[in-house]
Parts: structure tokens; C-alpha cells; sequence
């Protein structure tokens, strides 16, 4: 892994006196290119009668799974990092999360909506809201703080990328900027109101064709996100490997989106 480029990162840390990263554009790019390739005809065959887009459903969240780390709260702990240490980003599926609801909110479009609980669930993708959202004191008041922090600017980058690449459709990547924008505008009760209400609410009822396909988006962003952070952060993950062994095709489309997105280094 080079060395890195300036922020936004998706990962940052120091090791032997080297700071190390992964660009967030880069891999947003990776993340999305690998669900696309591996996943978007099968899931696409499978839910043919949903009422979405499914292949752009599956682009739209993976591309946008990491959107909440595009906040100045997480990434200026780069210049703090000591040896052996790494960047968190500590609640940032519900940062993105909120970003894409409060989207939906103002574009009552479904595949915003079912965008965000893939999102919400890329690391847990069993799990309903509420079992992955914190909801305490310290969770809310970190929560507002990363809300509050977002980076227009970074944001915009994303999205410009995203759009020229296809994996978000300008409509999208506008309604997208416009929440953030409007998020960083609120005072912290407001954004803590929506943080608390996000998190205990999950507007998908179980057992719908709807639930099980964003269980199925969040699934592959997961397989996605998994096997492109292991191959770009040097190997070792036991869960990557499984995968690459039970999806023979996971390893060199990875490989090749790794490349396509600009390498596994920083910016």
C-alpha cells in the first residue's frame, strides 16, 4: 500500500513509521465495481419483480456504503495516529445512513430508501436498524458531531466520481448532496432527534420482498467490502478468504476493480 495522498480516507493507519491508506473515492469505486461484476445479474434474476432498479440498487449502496466517513470528525484523527494505530470511524454506516434517508425524505424515491438500510447494515446484514445503531448519550452526541462535520466538499468529490462511473444517476448524486448539505445546517437537538428516531425506527417490515432484498444488497457490499479492504490492506482476513474460495471470481474481479479505481493506495 503507498503511501498517502491527501483525506477524505476510508482507511488510514501507521505502521513502522509509515502512515498507510485507502482512498474513500478509491475504494467506494473498488467496493462498488466488485458487487456490480459479482452480484448484479444474480441478485437482478432473483428479485425481477421488485419495484426498484435492483442492479442500481446494489451500485447505489455499494458505492455509497462508506458516504459517512466524508466527515472532517474521523479524518483529522490522521494527524494524531501514533505507531500501531488506525483512523476510526466509529458510527459512520448510521452517518451514511442518515444522509440517504433524509434524501428520501426530500426525493420520495424507494431506491434511496432501500439504499439506506443496506447501507445501515453493511457490516450486519441480519441485523435490523436498531441492533446496529447506538442510540445512547455518547453514541447521539458522537453521532451529531460526525453529522455535523460532513465535508461538502469531499461529498461532492464522491459523488462527481460516482456519477461518472455510473453508479449513482445525477438526480441521485443531487438530492444526495442536498441532504448533507441541509444535515450540516441543523442545530445539534434537531440532529440528535433524527439520529434517535433513525436508529429505533426499521420502516421494512419482516418477511417482504423488500426486506429480503436489501438483507440480499447489504449482503454483497459486505462480500465486496470485505474482499477489496483485505486485498488492498495487505491480506489476513480469514472471512476474505472463505469468500474468495466459495466465489471463485471474487479475487481477480477484485483485482481488477482494485486497479480500475486507481490502486489501493491514497489519493
Amino acid at each position: 500500500m503507498p503511501g498517502c495522498g491527501s483525506p477524505p480516507y476510508s482507511f488510514y493507519e501507521v505502521k513502522g513509521g509509515k502512515a498507510r491508506c485507502e482512498g474513500l473515492v478509491e475504494h467506494s469505486l473498488a467496493t462498488a465495481c466488485v458487487a456490480s461484476r459479482v452480484f448484479g445479474e444474480r441478485l437482478s434474476r432473483v428479485f425481477g419483480n421488485a419495484d426498484v432498479d435492483v442492479g442500481y440498487l446494489l451500485n447505489l449502496s455499494a458505492y455509497l456504503h462508506d458516504i459517512g466517513k466524508a466527515s472532517s470528525l474521523y479524518q483529522r484523527e490522521a494527524a494524531s495516529i501514533g505507531e500501531g494505530g488506525s483512523m476510526s470511524f466509529w458510527l459512520h454506516h448510521v452517518v451514511s445512513f442518515i444522509v440517504l434517508q433524509v434524501a428520501y425524505m426530500e426525493k420520495t424515491d424507494p431506491v434511496l430508501q432501500y439504499a439506506s438500510y443496506a447501507v445501515m447494515r453493511h457490516h450486519q446484514a441480519m441485523k435490523s436498524t436498531h441492533e446496529v445503531c447506538e442510540v445512547d448519550s455518547k453514541g447521539i452526541r458522537h453521532l451529531t458531531g460526525a453529522v455535523k462535520s460532513l465535508n461538502i466538499n469531499w461529498i461532492e468529490e464522491v459523488l462527481e466520481v460516482g456519477e461518472s462511473r455510473g453508479f449513482i444517476s445525477r438526480p441521485h448524486a443531487e438530492v444526495v448532496l442536498e441532504a448533507a448539505g441541509d444535515l450540516v445546517g441543523l442545530d445539534d437537538e434537531s440532529i440528535a432527534r433524527l439520529g434517535e428516531a433513525s436508529c429505533r425506527g426499521d420502516l421494512l417490515r419482516e418477511n417482504t420482498v423488500s426486506k429480503r432484498l436489501v438483507v440480499s444488497v447489504a449482503g454483497a457490499v459486505i462480500v465486496s467490502d470485505i474482499a477489496v479492504s483485505s486485498l488492498t490492506r495487505g491480506g489476513g482476513s480469514l472471512l476474505a478468504e472463505m469468500w474468495m474460495r466459495e466465489l471463485p471470481s471474487l479475487r481477480p474481479v477484485a483485482e481488477e476493480c482494485i486497479s480500475e479505481a486507481g490502486g489501493a493506495g491514497g489519493k
